[in-house]
């Protein structure tokens, strides 16, 4: 049995516009969005990448 994973834009949360747009250095999928133009992944190796870290500020 095959399942489907509907993937949803990081930035704008558009679910139908999103495509694959190649793969990282190590080899996560990138994705595209097409709404917003901007490009994100799933999975990150990176934890600074993460919205949650990124958007903390300085002290």
């Amino acid at each position: 049995m095959m399942t489907t994973q509907t993937i949803c834009c990081a930035y704008c949360n558009a679910k139908d516009k999103v495509r694959k747009h190649g793969k990282s250095k190590v080899g996560y999928q990138r994705y595209l969005c097409l709404e917003c133009r901007r490009t994100f992944q799933v999975k990150y190796i990176y934890t600074g990448c993460v919205q949650k870290i990124s958007s903390l500020d300085p002290a």
